[in-house]
Protein backbone atom coordinates (compact mmCIF):
# COMPACT_ATOMS: atom_id res chain seq x y z
CA UNK A 1 0.00 0.00 0.00
CA UNK A 2 1.36 3.41 -0.86
CA UNK A 3 2.35 5.55 2.11
CA UNK A 4 -0.02 8.38 1.20
CA UNK A 5 -2.97 6.08 1.89
CA UNK A 6 -2.14 5.47 5.52
CA UNK A 7 -4.87 7.70 6.90
CA UNK A 8 -7.35 7.59 4.06
CA UNK A 9 -10.41 5.39 3.92
CA UNK A 10 -10.12 4.17 0.36
CA UNK A 11 -12.04 1.83 -1.92
CA UNK A 12 -10.64 -1.68 -1.86
CA UNK A 13 -9.78 -1.62 -5.54
CA UNK A 14 -7.57 1.41 -4.97
CA UNK A 15 -5.76 -0.33 -2.15
CA UNK A 16 -5.29 -3.48 -4.19
CA UNK A 17 -4.17 -1.51 -7.23
CA UNK A 18 -1.58 0.35 -5.16
CA UNK A 19 -0.28 -2.92 -3.76
CA UNK A 20 -0.22 -4.99 -6.97
CA UNK A 21 0.00 -2.58 -9.86
CA UNK A 22 -2.84 -4.51 -11.54
CA UNK A 23 -6.26 -3.44 -12.74
CA UNK A 24 -9.50 -5.34 -12.46
CA UNK A 25 -11.66 -5.65 -15.58
CA UNK A 26 -13.99 -3.00 -14.23
CA UNK A 27 -11.12 -0.55 -13.70
CA UNK A 28 -9.99 -1.06 -17.26
CA UNK A 29 -13.51 -0.47 -18.51
CA UNK A 30 -13.95 2.63 -16.37
CA UNK A 31 -10.60 4.02 -17.46
CA UNK A 32 -11.48 3.50 -21.10
CA UNK A 33 -14.99 4.90 -20.71
CA UNK A 34 -16.42 1.57 -21.90
CA UNK A 35 -20.20 1.44 -21.95
CA UNK A 36 -21.84 -1.47 -20.20
CA UNK A 37 -24.31 -2.97 -22.63
CA UNK A 38 -24.96 -6.49 -21.45
CA UNK A 39 -25.19 -8.46 -18.25
CA UNK A 40 -22.73 -11.20 -17.40
CA UNK A 41 -21.13 -12.71 -14.33
CA UNK A 42 -18.67 -9.84 -14.10
CA UNK A 43 -21.21 -7.04 -14.23
CA UNK A 44 -21.38 -6.37 -10.47
CA UNK A 45 -17.58 -6.12 -10.38
CA UNK A 46 -17.50 -3.81 -13.40
CA UNK A 47 -20.15 -1.52 -11.91
CA UNK A 48 -18.36 -1.45 -8.54
CA UNK A 49 -15.10 -0.52 -10.24
CA UNK A 50 -16.89 2.20 -12.18
CA UNK A 51 -17.99 3.50 -8.77
CA UNK A 52 -14.36 3.47 -7.64
CA UNK A 53 -13.39 5.57 -10.66
CA UNK A 54 -16.14 8.05 -9.79
CA UNK A 55 -15.02 8.18 -6.17
CA UNK A 56 -11.44 8.91 -7.19
CA UNK A 57 -12.78 11.86 -9.22
CA UNK A 58 -14.77 13.13 -6.24
CA UNK A 59 -18.21 12.10 -7.55
CA UNK A 60 -19.32 10.51 -4.28
CA UNK A 61 -23.04 10.42 -5.09
CA UNK A 62 -22.36 8.71 -8.41
CA UNK A 63 -20.02 6.26 -6.72
CA UNK A 64 -22.58 5.36 -4.07
CA UNK A 65 -25.21 4.83 -6.73
CA UNK A 66 -22.92 2.41 -8.59
CA UNK A 67 -22.01 0.51 -5.44
CA UNK A 68 -25.68 0.21 -4.57
CA UNK A 69 -26.44 -1.11 -8.06
CA UNK A 70 -23.62 -3.64 -7.74
CA UNK A 71 -25.08 -4.80 -4.45
CA UNK A 72 -28.51 -5.18 -6.02
CA UNK A 73 -26.91 -7.54 -8.52
CA UNK A 74 -24.87 -9.34 -5.85
CA UNK A 75 -26.14 -8.72 -2.28
CA UNK A 76 -23.16 -10.62 -0.85
CA UNK A 77 -20.48 -8.55 -2.57
CA UNK A 78 -18.27 -7.65 0.41
CA UNK A 79 -15.94 -5.36 -1.56
CA UNK A 80 -18.88 -3.27 -2.72
CA UNK A 81 -20.00 -2.84 0.88
CA UNK A 82 -16.49 -1.72 1.80
CA UNK A 83 -16.21 0.71 -1.08
CA UNK A 84 -19.68 2.15 -0.47
CA UNK A 85 -18.68 2.57 3.16
CA UNK A 86 -15.59 4.53 2.13
CA UNK A 87 -17.70 6.83 -0.06
CA UNK A 88 -20.25 7.36 2.70
CA UNK A 89 -17.45 8.21 5.11
CA UNK A 90 -16.06 10.76 2.67
CA UNK A 91 -19.53 12.35 2.51
CA UNK A 92 -19.67 12.53 6.30
CA UNK A 93 -22.16 9.70 6.74
CA UNK A 94 -20.17 7.85 9.38
CA UNK A 95 -23.12 5.81 10.62
CA UNK A 96 -23.83 4.58 7.11
CA UNK A 97 -20.16 3.80 6.60
CA UNK A 98 -19.98 1.76 9.80
CA UNK A 99 -23.10 -0.17 8.76
CA UNK A 100 -21.54 -1.06 5.41
CA UNK A 101 -18.23 -2.06 6.96
CA UNK A 102 -20.07 -4.19 9.52
CA UNK A 103 -21.89 -5.98 6.70
CA UNK A 104 -18.67 -6.53 4.81
CA UNK A 105 -16.93 -8.00 7.85
CA UNK A 106 -19.84 -9.93 9.34
CA UNK A 107 -21.05 -11.55 6.14
CA UNK A 108 -17.75 -12.22 4.42
CA UNK A 109 -14.12 -12.28 5.47
CA UNK A 110 -12.38 -11.98 2.12
CA UNK A 111 -9.79 -9.21 2.41
CA UNK A 112 -11.13 -8.52 5.91
CA UNK A 113 -7.90 -6.90 7.09
CA UNK A 114 -8.45 -3.70 5.14
CA UNK A 115 -12.13 -3.60 6.02
CA UNK A 116 -11.12 -3.74 9.68
CA UNK A 117 -8.67 -0.91 9.01
CA UNK A 118 -11.30 1.25 7.32
CA UNK A 119 -13.78 0.71 10.14
CA UNK A 120 -11.07 1.28 12.73
CA UNK A 121 -10.17 4.65 11.21
CA UNK A 122 -13.79 5.81 11.41
CA UNK A 123 -14.14 4.54 14.96
CA UNK A 124 -10.98 6.36 16.01
CA UNK A 125 -12.17 9.59 14.38
CA UNK A 126 -15.48 9.28 16.25
CA UNK A 127 -13.74 8.77 19.59
CA UNK A 128 -14.58 5.04 19.84
CA UNK A 129 -11.07 4.12 20.89
CA UNK A 130 -11.97 0.67 22.19
CA UNK A 131 -13.68 -0.19 18.91
CA UNK A 132 -10.77 1.18 16.88
CA UNK A 133 -8.29 -0.81 18.97
CA UNK A 134 -10.33 -3.98 18.48
CA UNK A 135 -10.35 -3.44 14.70
CA UNK A 136 -6.61 -2.78 14.51
CA UNK A 137 -5.87 -5.87 16.58
CA UNK A 138 -8.24 -7.96 14.44
CA UNK A 139 -6.41 -6.82 11.31
CA UNK A 140 -3.04 -7.63 12.89
CA UNK A 141 -4.26 -11.07 13.91
CA UNK A 142 -5.04 -11.77 10.26
CA UNK A 143 -1.87 -10.11 8.98
CA UNK A 144 0.83 -9.38 11.62
CA UNK A 145 2.93 -7.58 9.01
CA UNK A 146 0.29 -5.09 7.86
CA UNK A 147 2.07 -1.79 8.49
CA UNK A 148 -1.02 0.41 8.27
CA UNK A 149 -2.67 -1.59 11.08
CA UNK A 150 0.15 -0.51 13.38
CA UNK A 151 -0.44 3.09 12.31
CA UNK A 152 -4.13 2.82 13.20
CA UNK A 153 -3.35 1.20 16.53
CA UNK A 154 -0.71 3.83 17.20
CA UNK A 155 -3.36 6.48 16.57
CA UNK A 156 -5.54 4.93 19.25
CA UNK A 157 -2.65 5.00 21.71
CA UNK A 158 -1.91 8.61 20.75
CA UNK A 159 -5.53 9.68 21.26
CA UNK A 160 -5.52 7.99 24.67
CA UNK A 161 -2.30 9.73 25.71
CA UNK A 162 -0.23 6.53 25.66
CA UNK A 163 2.65 8.20 23.85
CA UNK A 164 5.32 5.53 24.33
CA UNK A 165 2.99 2.84 23.00
CA UNK A 166 2.08 5.07 20.05
CA UNK A 167 5.74 5.62 19.16
CA UNK A 168 6.40 1.88 19.39
CA UNK A 169 3.56 1.06 16.97
CA UNK A 170 4.59 3.75 14.50
CA UNK A 171 8.18 2.54 14.66
CA UNK A 172 7.04 -1.02 13.88
CA UNK A 173 5.05 0.31 10.91
CA UNK A 174 8.16 2.07 9.60
CA UNK A 175 10.22 -1.10 10.01
CA UNK A 176 7.67 -2.98 7.90
CA UNK A 177 7.30 -0.21 5.31
CA UNK A 178 10.08 2.42 5.32
CA UNK A 179 8.19 4.46 2.72
CA UNK A 180 4.96 4.74 4.73
CA UNK A 181 4.92 8.52 5.08
CA UNK A 182 1.86 8.46 7.36
CA UNK A 183 3.80 6.44 9.92
CA UNK A 184 6.61 9.01 9.96
CA UNK A 185 4.11 11.86 10.26
CA UNK A 186 2.21 10.19 13.08
CA UNK A 187 5.37 9.30 14.97
CA UNK A 188 6.44 12.92 14.60
CA UNK A 189 3.19 14.07 16.19
CA UNK A 190 3.61 11.60 19.05
CA UNK A 191 7.22 12.67 19.62
CA UNK A 192 6.12 16.31 19.59
CA UNK A 193 3.58 15.53 22.31
CA UNK A 194 6.39 13.90 24.29
CA UNK A 195 8.41 17.12 24.02
CA UNK A 196 11.08 15.56 21.78
CA UNK A 197 10.80 18.36 19.27
CA UNK A 198 13.95 17.70 17.24
CA UNK A 199 13.04 14.06 16.64
CA UNK A 200 9.49 15.13 15.80
CA UNK A 201 10.73 17.62 13.20
CA UNK A 202 13.00 14.95 11.69
CA UNK A 203 10.10 12.50 11.30
CA UNK A 204 7.72 15.09 9.86
CA UNK A 205 10.42 16.27 7.46
CA UNK A 206 10.87 12.69 6.27
CA UNK A 207 7.10 12.38 5.79
CA UNK A 208 7.18 15.56 3.67
CA UNK A 209 10.09 14.21 1.61
CA UNK A 210 8.07 11.07 0.89
CA UNK A 211 4.95 13.04 0.00
CA UNK A 212 5.32 16.84 -0.09
CA UNK A 213 1.72 17.42 -1.19
CA UNK A 214 -0.05 16.50 2.05
CA UNK A 215 -0.97 19.77 3.72
CA UNK A 216 -1.43 18.29 7.18
CA UNK A 217 2.22 17.22 7.31
CA UNK A 218 3.28 20.84 6.90
CA UNK A 219 0.79 22.06 9.52
CA UNK A 220 1.93 19.36 11.95
CA UNK A 221 5.59 20.27 11.51
CA UNK A 222 4.62 23.91 11.86
CA UNK A 223 3.01 23.12 15.21
CA UNK A 224 6.26 21.61 16.44
CA UNK A 225 8.21 24.65 15.26
CA UNK A 226 5.63 26.81 17.04
CA UNK A 227 6.06 24.81 20.25
CA UNK A 228 9.83 25.38 20.02
CA UNK A 229 9.30 29.11 19.59
CA UNK A 230 10.57 29.04 15.99
CA UNK A 231 7.73 31.20 14.72
CA UNK A 232 9.31 32.06 11.36
CA UNK A 233 9.71 28.39 10.48
CA UNK A 234 6.19 27.69 11.74
CA UNK A 235 4.86 30.47 9.53
CA UNK A 236 6.59 29.02 6.45
CA UNK A 237 4.98 25.63 7.05
CA UNK A 238 1.64 27.25 7.75
CA UNK A 239 1.79 29.13 4.44
CA UNK A 240 2.64 25.90 2.59
CA UNK A 241 -0.28 24.11 4.24
CA UNK A 242 -2.66 26.88 3.14
CA UNK A 243 -1.30 26.71 -0.42
CA UNK A 244 -1.93 22.96 -0.56
CA UNK A 245 -5.34 23.05 1.14
CA UNK A 246 -6.93 26.41 2.00
CA UNK A 247 -9.74 24.62 3.85
CA UNK A 248 -7.50 22.53 6.09
CA UNK A 249 -8.69 23.13 9.64
CA UNK A 250 -5.20 22.31 10.93
CA UNK A 251 -3.72 25.20 8.96
CA UNK A 252 -6.19 27.62 10.53
CA UNK A 253 -5.42 26.12 13.93
CA UNK A 254 -1.69 26.61 13.40
CA UNK A 255 -2.15 30.22 12.26
CA UNK A 256 -4.17 30.84 15.40
CA UNK A 257 -1.40 29.39 17.57
CA UNK A 258 1.24 31.50 15.86
CA UNK A 259 -0.81 34.67 16.35
CA UNK A 260 -1.33 33.76 20.01
CA UNK A 261 2.40 33.55 20.51
CA UNK A 262 2.73 36.89 18.75
CA UNK A 263 0.35 38.34 21.37
CA UNK A 264 -2.49 38.85 18.89
CA UNK A 265 -5.45 37.04 20.52
CA UNK A 266 -8.03 38.83 18.36
CA UNK A 267 -6.33 37.65 15.16
CA UNK A 268 -5.93 34.19 16.64
CA UNK A 269 -9.64 33.95 17.44
CA UNK A 270 -10.58 34.72 13.83
CA UNK A 271 -8.54 31.77 12.54
CA UNK A 272 -9.63 29.48 15.37
CA UNK A 273 -13.28 30.27 14.63
CA UNK A 274 -12.66 29.12 11.07
CA UNK A 275 -10.87 25.97 12.23
CA UNK A 276 -13.92 25.07 14.31
CA UNK A 277 -16.32 25.81 11.45
CA UNK A 278 -14.33 23.65 9.00
CA UNK A 279 -14.17 20.57 11.27
CA UNK A 280 -16.66 20.95 14.12
CA UNK A 281 -16.48 17.30 15.18
CA UNK A 282 -12.67 17.34 15.33
CA UNK A 283 -12.25 20.78 16.84
CA UNK A 284 -11.04 19.92 20.33
CA UNK A 285 -7.63 21.52 19.79
CA UNK A 286 -9.18 24.61 18.20
CA UNK A 287 -11.59 25.07 21.12
CA UNK A 288 -8.67 24.65 23.50
CA UNK A 289 -6.57 27.27 21.71
CA UNK A 290 -9.50 29.66 21.43
CA UNK A 291 -9.97 29.27 25.17
CA UNK A 292 -6.36 30.35 25.64
CA UNK A 293 -6.96 33.36 23.37
CA UNK A 294 -10.08 34.35 25.30
CA UNK A 295 -8.20 33.87 28.54
CA UNK A 296 -5.51 36.23 27.26
CA UNK A 297 -8.22 38.83 26.60
CA UNK A 298 -9.57 38.43 30.13
CA UNK A 299 -12.70 36.57 29.03
CA UNK A 300 -12.52 33.82 31.64
CA UNK A 301 -16.15 32.76 31.16
CA UNK A 302 -15.66 32.36 27.42
CA UNK A 303 -12.41 30.50 28.00
CA UNK A 304 -14.09 28.11 30.45
CA UNK A 305 -16.83 27.47 27.90
CA UNK A 306 -14.31 26.67 25.15
CA UNK A 307 -12.35 24.26 27.33
CA UNK A 308 -15.60 22.53 28.26
CA UNK A 309 -16.50 22.20 24.56
CA UNK A 310 -13.09 20.63 23.93
CA UNK A 311 -13.78 18.08 26.66
CA UNK A 312 -17.17 17.18 25.19
CA UNK A 313 -15.37 16.27 21.96
CA UNK A 314 -12.39 14.57 23.62
CA UNK A 315 -13.24 13.63 27.22
CA UNK A 316 -9.65 12.68 28.05
CA UNK A 317 -7.98 15.87 26.79
CA UNK A 318 -5.16 16.56 29.24
CA UNK A 319 -4.55 20.11 28.02
CA UNK A 320 -8.21 21.10 28.23
CA UNK A 321 -8.42 19.95 31.85
CA UNK A 322 -5.21 21.78 32.65
CA UNK A 323 -6.32 25.00 30.98
CA UNK A 324 -9.84 24.91 32.39
CA UNK A 325 -8.41 24.31 35.85
CA UNK A 326 -6.18 27.33 35.44
CA UNK A 327 -9.15 29.50 34.41
CA UNK A 328 -11.25 28.28 37.33
CA UNK A 329 -8.39 28.88 39.74
CA UNK A 330 -8.14 32.48 38.58
CA UNK A 331 -11.90 32.81 39.08
CA UNK A 332 -11.50 31.58 42.66
CA UNK A 333 -13.42 28.36 41.92
CA UNK A 334 -10.74 26.33 43.63
CA UNK A 335 -12.65 23.10 44.22
CA UNK A 336 -13.46 22.83 40.53
CA UNK A 337 -9.92 23.81 39.62
CA UNK A 338 -8.44 21.11 41.86
CA UNK A 339 -10.76 18.54 40.29
CA UNK A 340 -9.56 19.51 36.80
CA UNK A 341 -5.89 19.41 37.78
CA UNK A 342 -6.36 16.06 39.49
CA UNK A 343 -8.03 14.64 36.38
CA UNK A 344 -5.14 15.90 34.25
CA UNK A 345 -2.70 14.14 36.59
CA UNK A 346 -4.72 10.92 36.35
CA UNK A 347 -4.55 11.10 32.56
CA UNK A 348 -0.83 11.86 32.32
CA UNK A 349 0.87 11.37 35.69
CA UNK A 350 4.38 11.86 34.28
CA UNK A 351 3.79 15.45 33.14
CA UNK A 352 4.89 18.16 35.54
CA UNK A 353 2.60 21.07 34.71
CA UNK A 354 -0.55 19.65 36.27
CA UNK A 355 1.29 19.15 39.56
CA UNK A 356 2.62 22.70 39.33
CA UNK A 357 -0.82 24.15 38.66
CA UNK A 358 -2.50 22.12 41.38
CA UNK A 359 0.26 23.09 43.79
CA UNK A 360 -0.23 26.74 42.93
CA UNK A 361 -3.98 26.48 43.48
CA UNK A 362 -3.32 24.91 46.87
CA UNK A 363 -0.94 27.77 47.63
CA UNK A 364 -3.72 30.27 46.91
CA UNK A 365 -6.00 28.21 49.17
CA UNK A 366 -3.29 28.39 51.88
CA UNK A 367 -2.84 24.61 51.87
CA UNK A 368 0.89 25.10 52.11
CA UNK A 369 1.88 21.51 52.84
CA UNK A 370 -0.24 20.25 49.95
CA UNK A 371 1.23 22.90 47.70
CA UNK A 372 4.81 21.98 48.59
CA UNK A 373 4.09 18.28 47.99
CA UNK A 374 2.68 18.92 44.52
CA UNK A 375 5.39 21.39 43.56
CA UNK A 376 8.12 19.04 44.72
CA UNK A 377 6.63 16.35 42.51
CA UNK A 378 6.55 18.79 39.56
CA UNK A 379 10.24 19.56 40.04
CA UNK A 380 11.09 15.85 40.29
CA UNK A 381 9.35 15.27 36.95
CA UNK A 382 10.84 18.36 35.29
CA UNK A 383 13.91 19.76 37.08
CA UNK A 384 14.03 22.72 34.69
CA UNK A 385 10.47 23.95 35.26
CA UNK A 386 11.27 27.44 36.51
CA UNK A 387 7.75 28.29 37.63
CA UNK A 388 7.60 25.29 39.97
CA UNK A 389 10.69 26.51 41.86
CA UNK A 390 9.21 29.99 42.17
CA UNK A 391 5.88 28.65 43.38
CA UNK A 392 7.50 26.32 45.89
CA UNK A 393 9.71 29.15 47.06
CA UNK A 394 6.64 31.23 47.81
CA UNK A 395 4.97 28.33 49.61
CA UNK A 396 8.05 27.77 51.75
CA UNK A 397 8.33 31.47 52.47
CA UNK A 398 4.67 31.51 53.59
CA UNK A 399 5.47 28.62 55.96
CA UNK A 400 8.42 30.50 57.41
CA UNK A 401 11.04 28.30 55.76
CA UNK A 402 13.15 31.18 54.54
CA UNK A 403 16.22 29.07 53.81
CA UNK A 404 14.20 26.68 51.67
CA UNK A 405 12.56 29.61 49.88
CA UNK A 406 15.90 31.23 49.12
CA UNK A 407 17.22 27.93 47.76
CA UNK A 408 14.25 27.65 45.42
CA UNK A 409 14.54 31.24 44.23
CA UNK A 410 18.27 30.73 43.63
CA UNK A 411 17.61 27.56 41.63
CA UNK A 412 15.01 29.39 39.54
CA UNK A 413 17.41 32.24 38.84
CA UNK A 414 19.90 29.80 37.30
CA UNK A 415 17.36 28.43 34.85
CA UNK A 416 16.11 30.02 31.66
CA UNK A 417 12.33 30.01 31.21
CA UNK A 418 11.37 28.02 28.14
CA UNK A 419 9.27 29.39 25.34
CA UNK A 420 5.70 29.97 26.49
CA UNK A 421 6.63 29.78 30.18
CA UNK A 422 6.20 33.07 32.04
CA UNK A 423 8.68 33.52 34.94
CA UNK A 424 5.94 34.40 37.41
CA UNK A 425 5.09 32.71 40.66
CA UNK A 426 1.90 34.43 41.72
CA UNK A 427 -1.01 35.88 39.77
CA UNK A 428 -1.46 35.46 36.92
CA UNK A 429 -0.86 31.76 36.57
CA UNK A 430 1.54 30.85 33.75
CA UNK A 431 -0.29 30.63 30.46
CA UNK A 432 0.09 27.26 28.80
CA UNK A 433 1.75 27.18 25.40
Amino acid sequence: MSACQAFLILPFASLILAATGCQTPGQKAAAAGTALVKFDSKQAEVIKDRGNAKQRKGDLDGAIADYTLALELDPNYDLAYNDRGSAKSAKGDQEGAITDFNRAINDHHTKATLIYINRGIIRENRGDLDGAMADANAALKLDPKLAVAYVVRGGVHLAAGRLDEAVADYTRAIELDPKLNGAFASRGVALGNKGDFDAAIADLTQAIRLNPKIASYHSSRGEVYDAKGLLDAATVDCDLAFQLDPKLSGAHLLRGKILLHKKDPDGAIQYLNQAIALAPQNASAAYNERGIARHAKGDLVGADDDYSHALVLVPNDYSAYLNRGQTRSEQGRFDLALADFTRAIELQPQRARAYNHRGYAKLLMKDLDGAITDLTRAIALDPELVIAYLNRGNARKAKGDLAGAEADFAAASKLKPRFGEEPLSLLPLPRLP
